[in-house]
């Protein structure tokens, strides 16, 4: 905490990670599906700790968190977090900018990736006007694709497309199973 309050002059998050919370809860809005999400104001109590969620809200009834990351996180925090929310009977989405993506260093960024079970969530204003436009909330998806660059060479680049609450809210294990297998046909 003490670092991430000197990285952002006194406060524990930054003006791109508001921006973020914000966009998100905005998103999430154009789906009658979802609660009204609340952001920054709920503790959710957690084995014997409690956690503050970056955005809250319900789908059909199902208790959602969503923790926006822009910064390093370490992994074992990442997968703590993760299994706490699993434990209290609360789906955890993890998401970050579509733009921002140079603020996640190396090891951050793959962490985050092994996290969200081989797939990236993001949201930007692209995934906001489909969001708005279907009355669904769609986020972006990143994940990798493997690619052939002559002579045989075999480099991977990242794939993004639009996807909805089927996807969003899928385990992190079926969604990592089914990133490996579109993986491994692509390749």
């Amino acid at each position: 905490r003490d670092v991430g309050a000197d990285q952002f002059r006194g406060l524990q998050e930054g003006e791109a990670h508001q921006r973020l919370k914000i966009c998100l809860a905005d998103s999430i809005r154009c789906d009658s599906d979802f609660s009204e999400p609340v952001v920054d104001e709920r503790y959710i109590k957690i084995g014997d700790g409690h956690r503050k969620p970056d955005v809250f809200a319900t789908y059909k009834g199902l208790p959602i968190a969503f923790e926006v990351q822009l910064a390093r996180m370490p992994l074992a925090t990442l997968t703590q977090r993760t299994a706490a929310y699993r434990a209290a009977g609360i789906a955890l989405v993890w998401v970050t900018s579509a733009h921002e993506l140079s603020l996640l260093n190396n090891q951050a960024f793959r962490d985050l990736y092994l996290a969200s079970g081989g797939r990236i969530l993001a949201v930007d204003a692209a995934s906001y006007e489909r969001s708005e436009d279907t009355s669904v909330l769609h986020l972006r998806e990143l994940s990798l694709e493997p690619c052939l660059q002559h002579p045989f060479a075999i480099y991977n680049r990242w794939r993004s497309r639009m996807v909805g609450p089927h996807v969003i809210l899928m385990p992190e294990g079926q969604r990592h199973a089914e990133g490996q297998r579109a993986y491994a046909v692509a390749l």
